[in-house]
């Protein structure tokens, strides 16, 4: 398996930049202790408040779970990807996000409990 840290920076300074501002559609999928079983997913969406290096990517939630909070993402640019302009539909809630900047998935492993 390659790492792709050694590919891709974690983080980029003009990409954090850029993406301050913009709508962001973002997906979670939460998986079992090994890593592959999926537990839940969930999609939301906002728009990126602060980009800094080290702590996060900030996101004002306007949809799912955590509307009206903010979720702190984490300090990596790389996933985030220009999404092409039209309408994007969230799962579950059926939410249509027209033109949204980018998009982003993530994946939480669960950690196996402390015996």
């Amino acid at each position: 398996m390659t790492d792709v840290s050694d590919k891709v920076p974690v983080w980029d300074k003009e990409r954090a930049n850029a993406l301050l501002g913009k709508t962001v559609i973002v997906g979670v999928t939460h998986v079992g202790t090994d890593g592959k079983t999926v537990v839940a997913r969930e999609q939301f969406h906002g728009f990126i408040m602060t980009a800094v290096e080290g702590k996060g990517i900030e996101v004002a939630c306007l949809s799912g779970p955590h509307e009206g909070q903010t979720v702190m993402l984490p300090p990596v640019t790389a996933p985030y990807l220009d999404a092409k302009p039209g309408d994007y539909k969230l799962k579950p809630s059926g939410e249509v996000v027209k033109n949204p900047g980018v998009t982003v998935a993530w994946t939480i492993a669960a950690q196996p409990k402390p015996s």
